[in-house]
């Protein structure tokens, strides 16, 4: 019968072991790029998380930087709860105190109706300092308030 075996080659182990390798590191950036993708769009947050460190909104704060606290405030969608109260309050009464600004720059200048939204903005303005919901809050409404 002569030689009727067939010669098959066996796999190369170290090839299909580099193999296995890429593609259990192509599926962690993979993994890697859908959780911070996640993270990045506001869909994992949890409110303990955006409390962590307030330094800088407390700084803004209590030095009155009210405008680049509003900005990363709305950036960043944060709660009005607990932790960032606070701030959303100050900052809905700087903006009643600008729209009332403007309004009465407009009034000064002729425009019709704009007297009464300045009227409006102010009792807004007086509203929020009669209900306060935060205390720290109160003086600084009082000071915006006697700023008109």
């Amino acid at each position: 019968m002569g030689n009727n075996k067939i010669n098959y080659k066996s796999p190369n182990r170290a090839w299909f072991r580099i193999r296995i390798f890429i593609l259990c590191v192509l599926l962690f950036i993979l993994l890697y790029a859908v959780i911070d993708m996640c993270i990045t769009s506001g869909l994992i947050r949890k409110n303990t998380e955006l409390a962590d460190d307030t330094t800088f909104y407390d700084q803004a704060y209590y030095e009155g930087h009210y405008g680049s606290l509003r900005d990363y405030m709305y950036l960043y969608d944060f709660p009005d709860d607990k932790y960032y109260g606070k701030y959303w309050e100050i900052i809905t009464a700087k903006e009643h105190l600008q729209a009332y600004n403007d309004y009465k720059a407009g009034a000064d200048a002729g425009v019709e109706g704009a007297a009464a939204f300045a009227d409006k903005e102010k009792e807004e303005l007086e509203q929020m300092l009669k209900n306060v919901r935060f205390p720290d809050n109160k003086e600084r409404i009082q000071a915006l308030l006697d700023s008109i």
